[in-house]
């Protein structure tokens, strides 16, 4: 169906080419492939073969188109089968294109299959018809696309503006405030309330000290009494 897609766009009409093609083969790959005999309304002997079951004529017809393309009966693939259908009859594909319901895309495909009963009310006309109809729906949601291929015109998203994300506006996103226990804005500044320590002297001679020490505080009355009594003071 998606190669019949590129030439078939109206929903009425792809439904009803995917009905006659489940009537005729059911859909079964074995069938879409083989070939049996298929008598004609009036009894006339016939063969008839591939997805659309076409008969005498047509299936040579079929073969022939599809060894030119280096296919062989027994193995025609259904993109050829489809191509084949598409350029069978360009009439036929006109009018599915034009139909303005499923009953008229149907009563022309049964015009161009002629089985049995497809010009009486009811019987297989009749059910190829429902069949049609519960088809429609896939072919009204897709139309004549292809369902898997991306779509032809995507949305083009809105542009946004650059942010940073390590800075916000947002007042959601600020921290929370410090608490009276916390320190202030620097996070190295020591604690509050801390005792200054005394003042301590400047550092003295370690050697004049121990001296002053091993002396003694009349050390220094003997050593002037002396000095006077060698200048011959006394």
């Amino acid at each position: 169906m998606r190669t019949v897609k590129t030439k078939v766009s109206n929903p009425f009409g792809l439904a009803t080419i995917a009905s006659t093609g489940q009537a005729e083969s059911s859909s079964s790959p074995k069938r879409a492939n083989g070939s049996w005999s298929d008598p004609s309304q009036s009894g006339k002997q016939g063969t008839s073969g591939g997805i659309m079951s076409w008969r005498d004529a047509r299936l040579q017809n079929l073969y022939n188109f599809a060894a030119a393309r280096g296919e062989q009966p027994g193995a025609i693939s259904p993109q050829t089968q489809a191509e084949f259908f598409l350029q069978e009859d360009p009439r036929l594909i006109a009018r599915l294109n034009a139909a303005k319901s499923v009953e008229e895309a149907q009563r022309l495909m049964n015009n161009a299959w002629r089985f049995a009963g497809y010009d009486q009310p009811g019987g297989e006309a009749a059910r190829r018809t429902e069949q049609a109809n519960s088809l429609l729906q896939q072919f009204l949601s897709h139309g004549a696309a292809d369902p898997f291929a991306p779509p032809a015109n995507p949305p083009v998203p809105t542009p946004r503006p650059y942010r940073d994300p390590l800075v916000t506006t947002d007042e959601r996103r600020q921290q929370p405030a410090m608490s009276p226990a916390q320190p202030g804005d620097d996070p190295f500044a020591p604690p509050g309330n801390v005792p200054i320590p005394t003042p301590r002297p400047a550092s003295r001679n370690p050697r004049q000290t121990m001296k002053q020490t091993r002396e003694g505080p009349g050390a220094a009355l003997v050593r002037a009494l002396l000095a006077r009594q060698q200048s011959g003071l006394w």
